[in-house]
């Protein structure tokens, strides 16, 4: 297997984000990046939600977690999750 260009650099992942709209900016540029690092890991927009939703914390995290569960579950279907 091809490595991808985020491992072959060592890119580090996106800071945690913890629901401050000062930083929200920033949180999404980083996963923007990252994903574009990682093309073949983080194909499609569930794999995309469920590492961001991997790099909450705090209320961000709190609020997430629900979905994630319902997820899980498979009681959601993240493709459909509109924002």
């Amino acid at each position: 297997r091809k490595r991808e260009k985020g491992e072959v650099i060592k890119l580090t992942k996106p800071e945690p984000f913890d629901r401050d709209p000062r930083k929200i900016d920033k949180f999404f540029s980083e996963l923007s990046t990252y994903f574009g690092y990682f093309p073949h890991t983080l194909r499609d927009d569930e794999d995309r939600v469920i590492f961001a939703g991997s790099r909450l914390t705090e209320d961000a995290e709190t609020w997430f977690r629900p979905i994630m569960q319902n997820y899980e579950e498979g009681k959601i279907d993240l493709k459909k999750l509109k924002t």
